[in-house]
């Protein structure tokens, strides 16, 4: 089982079964012999002396190999040696394919770990993985404290607290950090304020575990972490005087190291019906591993054992997963490289992680969410009820445990949406005092608790071998795994589709005509005013650019009776509507993420696909949409309704407002404001980048990166040169192994990159003579773009609400609600928001679920209970037609290279997908740009 553990804001919660007790004389009650499986009989009896033979054998192979079988370590190989020569010595029919799956992950071992404050005062920290080692010797120096309650993040909070810290060992206390970790920006703000190593200590009493920075990083200094109790113990003798001079050591391998996956499939069966199942053959470094988990190992080696492998209507996959304690590796990278095919030939996944110590109430995975409320993919629930009915005819209680995370089922859940389900016997002090310790030995295991489990394991697949088809729901992705979380993907609807500036009116029908030789624009584009109707019920007025597109569908859809709906954008247009409606300032949506190549070339066409009109988003006929700009919101605090005011004098009342206005741009992105000067901006673009021969880009983020790829996709043989102000490319709020990774991909394409360093405020377009950096380096490009990113376009709603609506960097100050403090009837969803994760328009589907529920609590008199969280962040930059990275934070965070960000990503542009997210037909063309 996956420790619990902090991965870069992300926490993995160690689940505990409730203690059951009960007064069940097991051993009797199956003395007589096992159940009878069901059906025809394709299984001999699971045996308790096979099981303890199993049991044996991992703990011997953990005590010949440095007391553990953890992934990168010999206790580990052996293990998959075992398994490997059990199977071939029970398979002597030869009825089973076995093979072996590598892959490569980071290997982190610490070997030498002291921190002693005295000759009689030693502590045994635990390690922070991917931290610095200290020099041979360590490091002898005076421990230095944060005064006061400060709870510093960075140098100059630091600073402001008046510490001297420099040239000490700094103890500070665990806690959350803007860059969502609770570790590493304690470590940076040590290494900032120029202390030689730092010292964690925890923020809640009670037992310590170690914990992780995700990544090497040089902003690190040495660092571990201690209890609670020490560590305020110890600060609490530096605040009262008392000079402390300390000695912390530490060494630490990090390094790549391949290890291997072990499957065993049935040659016969339904191979497009896939029955698989597996258990972690790893362990961690601090022991052997039995309960943890050489019981799920040895329960489904059993199964194998027994399996009538000739005699199965469904096919049977067995695996045993690598590098499961290091952030389930293994079964991330199986299912990470399934084809297709592949993954629709799963049925379903069975997963067993620690099944031989707790309670006799076992507990099932809550497969239909009546428990914990997360509803897995349709057939979990019945292979939940398979599980509990077993238990049950038996006498034998069952707790359900939530599919929270932290074991190898998480992937086929997560990535492929397969049904699944299994047993757990828990991780609690009461139920496993040895979890994750060296006393988890052979002796550890319950067996009868394993035997009962195994027998239980064998019912259920036999079950599921005969009518599985019949009772599981076939769930088809028709995904590949290198498309990997395509379903996460599939939310990042409009990644990186923030509108431009929206600054044109228009009223009535649109005929854009060309007056260059360039492109030739024909469309019609209606807008539709807002009919007069008497008091209304309830009106909503909704100020959105793309993120309020996706939040209008939703409201299209939703069961609540409006009488009157209004959606509205600044900068945008405003939709005043009897139906669900919005309000734009331009005529047409642009889609962002085909736009940086659509400037550069005209090779793919995208303006026939990208460019589609506003009044097409209620094509079902239950909406209207209105053009205009609004300038000013009219509500005093304290007040239920308002109204907000348009450039042409028009007001729109409403009675909820919900404001979704997206970011405005610069640089290429920055679209002119008049629909008829488009065509012009187009053509311009294009002439530039075709003439130019050396070409600056200024600003390193999303908009630079994936604009110097486009251009050395079209033009390999022009100069790119692309600075950053920042020490590396992208922002700080992006991981650091991610940003390393995109700058190595992007400078072996040729692209020069210069960080840490930057020009003055110099305009976008062709330039002339030599410009000349911060820090004097002299560049002469011949075309200068201004590469940057959005700014949330809100000045209108803090000079019309008051400055305290926004924080300083302008974003919309909102409760988990989403509503804003002072005013329960406005609500803001998307970029604008202030809220510390990527700023995507992909956010905008969990933002919408919120917003939605809580207008018709509000509109009802419920009181508002429904709380934004946060959501999953999924980054997908390019780096031309075949280059690029994905990210996610899920788990303890995945990068995924070209293969994956091509295919979902840079290949189609994500055209097709954005036109359906919004509800276009894919064969409607709006725009017709015809190349001269």
């Amino acid at each position: 089982m996956r420790l619990s553990t902090v991965f870069a804001g992300f926490a993995f919660a160690a689940v505990h079964c409730a203690a059951l007790e009960v007064g069940l004389d097991v051993d009797a009650q199956f003395a007589s012999g096992p159940p009878k499986p069901p059906g025809k009989s394709r299984a001999s009896p699971v045996e308790i002396a096979q099981l303890d033979n199993t049991l044996k054998s991992l703990y011997q192979i953990a005590v010949d190999n440095g007391g553990n079988r953890a992934f990168g370590l010999p206790g580990y190989d052996r293990s998959v040696d075992f398994i490997v020569n059990s199977i071939k010595k029970f398979d002597k029919g030869n009825h089973f394919t076995v093979w072996k799956q590598p892959f490569t992950a980071q290997f982190t071992q610490v070997t030498l770990h002291r921190f002693n404050v005295s000759d009689n005062e030693s502590y045994v920290p635990e390690p922070l993985l991917y931290s610095p080692s200290t020099p041979v010797g360590g490091i002898t120096a005076e421990l230095a404290v944060v005064p006061g309650d400060a709870k510093p993040c960075n140098g100059d909070e630091l600073a402001a607290t008046g510490a001297d810290v420099a040239g000490k060992i700094l103890l500070i206390e665990r806690g959350s950090c803007p860059d969502g970790t609770t570790f590493a920006g304690k470590v940076k703000t040590a290494k900032a304020g120029g202390a030689l190593a730092a010292i964690i200590f925890n923020n809640a009493p009670g037992v310590i575990s170690s914990g992780t920075l995700t990544a090497p990083n040089p902003e690190y200094v040495p660092a571990g972490l201690i209890s609670q109790e020490a560590g305020q113990a110890l600060r609490a003798r530096v605040l009262a005087g008392e000079k402390l001079i300390v000695e912390y050591e530490q060494n630490q391998v990090i390094e790549n190291r391949t290890t291997v996956n072990v499957f065993a499939e049935t040659k016969v069966g339904d191979k497009n019906n896939l029955i698989q199942l597996g258990a972690h053959l790893d362990g961690v470094q601090a022991g052997p591993g039995i309960n943890d988990d050489g019981s799920g190992t040895t329960l489904i080696l059993e199964l194998l054992r027994t399996l009538d492998a000739k005699r199965v209507k469904n096919a049977v996959r067995f695996s045993w997963w690598g590098a499961e304690e290091n952030g389930l590796l293994g079964s991330i990278f199986h299912t990470s490289n399934l084809t297709s095919s592949e993954v629709d030939n799963i049925l379903l996944y069975l997963n067993f992680d620690m099944v031989g110590r707790g309670f006799y109430g076992t507990c099932v995975f809550d497969g239909d969410g009546s428990t914990y409320g997360r509803v897995a993919p349709p057939g979990s629930d019945v292979i939940e009820k398979l599980f509990e009915d077993f238990f049950a005819a038996r006498g034998i209680p069952v707790q359900p445990v939530s599919l929270s995370g932290g074991s190898d089922y998480v992937p086929f859940l997560e990535n492929l949406q397969k049904p699944v389900g299994g047993l757990f016997t828990g991780t609690g002090v009461d139920q496993d005092p040895c979890y994750h310790k060296a006393c988890d030995t052979y002796d550890n295991v319950n067996q009868t608790q394993l035997l009962i489990n195994t027998q239980a394991a064998q019912t259920v697949l036999l079950k599921l071998i005969d009518e599985g088809t019949t009772l599981i729901p076939k769930n088809l992705t028709t995904v590949a795994a290198p498309k990997v979380l395509v379903n996460l993907a599939s939310d990042v609807d409009l990644e990186f589709t923030k509108q431009c500036n929206h600054e044109h009116e228009v009223y009535g029908e649109v005929t854009i005509q060309s007056t260059t030789s360039c492109l030739n624009f024909s469309s019609e584009v209606t807008g539709l005013t807002c009919p007069k109707q008497p008091s209304p019920t309830h009106s909503l007025l909704l100020n959105l650019q793309t993120d309020g597109i996706q939040e209008s569908r939703r409201q299209n859809h939703h069961s609540h009776s409006w009488r009157r709906l209004c959606w509205c954008q600044h900068h945008q247009t405003v939709i005043e509507i009897a139906r669900p409606g919005q309000v734009q300032r331009r005529p047409y949506i642009l889609f962002l993420i085909p736009a940086l190549q659509m400037i550069v070339s005209n090779q793919n066409h995208l303006e026939d696909q990208i460019m589609v009109p506003y009044d097409k988003l209620f094509h079902n006929g239950n909406g209207t949409f209105v053009q205009g700009e609004v300038t000013k919101i009219n509500q005093k605090p304290g007040d239920t309704h308002g109204e907000v005011v348009l450039s042409n004098g028009k007001t729109l009342e409403y009675d909820i407002l919900v404001l979704a206005t997206g970011g405005k741009w610069d640089g290429p992105l920055a679209f002119p404001k008049e629909p008829s000067e488009v065509v012009s901006f187009i053509c311009k673009r294009r002439k530039e980048f075709s003439k130019s021969q050396n070409i600056l880009l200024v600003g390193g983020g999303t908009v630079g990166i994936e604009l110097a790829g486009e251009i050395r996709d079209i033009w390999p043989g022009k100069e790119v040169t692309v600075i950053q102000r920042d020490r590396l490319l992208l922002n700080n709020t992006y991981p650091d192994k991610f940003r390393v990774a995109m700058q190595k991909q992007i400078e072996s394409r040729g692209v020069k990159v210069i960080v840490d360093d930057s020009i003055g405020d110099v305009a976008s377009g062709v330039s002339k003579g030599t410009l000349t950096t911060r820090k004097g380096k002299a560049l002469q490009p011949d075309l200068v773009v201004r590469a940057w990113g959005a700014k949330a376009d809100t000045e209108f709603i803090g000079s019309s609400l008051g400055p305290d609506t926004l924080t300083s960097r302008g974003f919309v100050k909102v409760k988990p609600t989403l509503q804003l403090p002072q005013h329960p009837n406005i609500f803001a969803a998307g970029d604008i928001i202030d809220w510390n994760e990527q700023k995507q328009a992909a956010k905008i589907k969990a933002h919408v679920s919120v917003v939605l529920k809580n207008i018709t609590s509000y509109l009802s008199g419920k009181t508002i209970t429904n709380k934004y969280k946060g959501s999953t962040e999924l980054i997908i930059i390019t780096n031309g037609k075949n280059g690029g990275l994905m990210y996610v934070d899920a788990l303890w965070g995945l990068t995924f290279g070209p293969c994956v960000s091509s295919l979902l990503k840079a290949k189609t542009l994500m055209v097709s997908m954005l036109r359906s997210q919004l509800g276009y037909l894919r064969q409607l063309q709006v725009f017709i740009i015809h190349v001269l």
